[in-house]
């Protein structure tokens, strides 16, 4: 099995083997994540997540699924402004959320900063390599509703939780 599994590893490589045929036939669990669409032994193939409003691909980071900057809640702006969120619309059917990059952070109390926008209703999701059935854990960030934001590094970086504790982590970036 072991010679199948290469052999078929180095005609993926080379371009003779789709991995989509390869994962199709094997099912895909046995894949290790460094082989993606375009070949190439030492790339990773970034994480992939199924959500309601369609797929999200996100980066890794020490072994952690990262995603970013996944919009939960229309923009407060214009005529929506002080008014209740309402759920985000879906994306496109068919395409992939790019959930590489932080969202926007609402603007703070000295203001200026980058990525700040009114339009900040967004969260990051952390979760271990092979997470399954994991605990959930909310993070909303401090800052007496003011300053911070779900990307806030004051307490070091949220994804090293995930690293300590497995669990799913959501860290969520509020309006103010």
């Amino acid at each position: 099995m072991t010679h199948i599994l290469v052999l078929l590893s180095c005609a993926s490589f080379l371009g003779l083997l789709p991995v989509s045929l390869l994962a199709e036939r094997l099912g895909g669990s046995w894949l290790p994540r460094f082989f993606q669409s375009a070949g190439g032994l030492f790339s990773w193939a970034p994480p992939t997540a199924f959500a309601a409003c369609g797929d999200l691909q996100g980066v890794w980071e020490q072994n952690v699924a990262a995603f970013r900057g996944i919009p939960y809640g229309t923009p407060p702006v214009g005529s929506r402004r002080f008014q209740p969120a309402d759920p985000a619309p879906c994306w496109p059917a068919g395409t992939v959320f790019d959930a590489s990059k932080n969202g926007n952070i609402c603007f703070q109390s000295k203001g200026g900063g980058p990525g700040e926008s009114e339009d900040c209703l967004n969260l990051n999701v952390f979760a271990p390599a092979k997470a399954r059935n994991l605990p959930v854990f909310v993070w909303i960030y401090g800052g007496s509703n003011v300053q911070g934001s779900a990307i806030s590094e004051f307490y070091g970086p949220i994804e090293n939780i995930v690293r300590r504790n497995p669990c799913v982590l959501v860290a969520m970036t509020l309006g103010e």
